[in-house]
């Protein structure tokens, strides 16, 4: 994955990109429009990309687990929107397309419903991966801003 030490380095010092991310033009199905590292003893406040307009983009991601003490917890969820369905839907595979996990919506509230698309998974302590976040828009291009955490879920 290009630059992605680089990207986490960034990353950890606080400087992410928020430039707009989209459909992506090439023929490979995984290529990445944002790639970072997580790190999840950096604790659970996410990191957000966006605003960005999206259409179908990929995120490709170090997870690094190996100082935790139980499990890396990854979350992934866009913003909150009116209705019980949200715009998005995501999924994660590992870098060579193997599918690890498969996002829902989150719906809150009975008389004005509020969703939105969330993806959760657990990495096992000690590990560390490289995968991609597969984040599409059910019809059309919208904005939302990604947030992105791995985290020690004891803390």
């Amino acid at each position: 994955m290009r630059n992605l030490w680089a990207l986490g380095l960034i990353a950890a010092a606080g400087c992410m990109s928020t430039e707009t991310v989209g459909d992506d033009d090439s023929s490979d199905p995984n290529a990445c429009s944002e790639e970072l590292m997580l790190d999840g003893t950096s604790g659970s406040q996410p990191t957000a990309i966006g605003p960005v307009e999206l259409g179908n983009t990929n995120i490709c991601m170090r997870l690094d687990a190996s100082h935790n003490l139980v499990r890396g917890h990854f979350m992934a969820s866009t913003d909150v929107e009116t209705g019980t369905t949200s715009s998005f839907t995501s999924t994660m595979t590992e870098i060579d397309g193997t599918m690890i996990a498969t996002g829902w919506d989150v719906t809150f509230g009975q008389t004005s419903p509020q969703s939105r698309a969330t993806l959760e998974w657990d990495l096992p302590s000690g590990d560390v991966r490289d995968v991609v976040l597969h984040i599409k828009a059910r019809a059309g291009a919208k904005a939302t801003t990604i947030r992105l955490a791995l985290f020690e879920p004891f803390e």
